[in-house]
């Protein structure tokens, strides 16, 4: 899945996504207005959708809100896996209703929060499932 983005601040998300959590103040760094970024995972949040993309060359972004891109390409790399956890209630173990992404994105409970960490492993598996995806991206778009 490729996206553009068409807005890279706080200001410029919807009401739903302002009482969701996030804020009108802030500024989504390394985000660059029209750029075309793959997608390495996403994960629904009390009706918002959040992408997990890659900025630069050797960082990796914070996950962004899907109202900040408008899709280019709506195909989904065939080596990704779904959970679906149920709706957010009191009694649910964590805040994340769906995720979509690679094996160890969906199946490893720690490896979203280790990789926001930084942690070695998470980031090499991060690495090595991004050029994965990446290789996907480019054969396919050789194919159209």
């Amino acid at each position: 899945m490729k996206v553009r983005c068409i807005a890279n601040t706080g200001k410029d998300l919807s009401e739903r996504s302002i009482k969701a959590g996030q804020l009108r103040a802030t500024e989504y760094n390394g985000l660059d207005l029209g750029k075309i970024y793959t997608v390495y995972s996403m994960f629904l949040l009390r009706g918002r959708i959040d992408y997990l993309l890659s900025v630069g060359d050797s960082r990796l972004s914070s996950w962004s809100p899907a109202e900040l891109f408008e899709i280019v390409d709506h195909s989904l790399p065939p080596s990704w896996y779904f959970i679906f956890k149920g709706y957010e209630t009191e009694n649910n173990n964590g805040p994340v209703e769906a995720l979509w992404g690679y094996k160890e994105m969906v199946y490893d409970l720690e490896h979203n929060s280790n990789l926001t960490e930084c942690e070695p492993e998470d980031l090499k598996i991060f690495y090595q499932r991004k050029a994965e995806i990446d290789k996907w991206q480019k054969l396919k778009s050789k194919k159209t």
